[in-house]
């Protein structure tokens, strides 16, 4: 448990010499630990709303993407709707690509 805090980014010296006398010194149990260690992590994601507004935007809209090319190539194959929509739902996917530049 304390290589996973050793090794993230996100949790700095500080933090890990603390949340390492926790362990050693107060003699806190892996559970408990980990309960900590993920508090803390949240707590530094909080920290930069902004970048984690980016984050959960473009993994969205990708996952609306390749939503959109798997029902495209369903209708497409199943012959569901006419080639005209078809074409359409090709020029939406190729402008949401072109936003996230993919």
């Amino acid at each position: 448990a304390l290589r996973l805090a050793k090794d993230n980014k996100k949790i700095g010296p500080q933090d890990y010499r603390h949340l390492k006398n926790e362990i050693f010194e107060k003699g806190k149990d892996v559970r408990e630990f980990r309960q900590d260690l993920m508090d803390l992590i949240r707590e530094k994601q909080e920290l930069v709303p902004e970048e984690a507004w980016k984050k959960k935007r473009l993994s969205t809209v990708k996952r609306l993407l390749g939503t959109l090319k798997s029902l495209k190539k369903e209708a497409q194959v199943l012959k569901l709707l006419p080639p005209g929509i078809i074409q359409e739902t090709s020029g939406l996917i190729k402008k949401i690509e072109s936003e996230i530049n993919v």
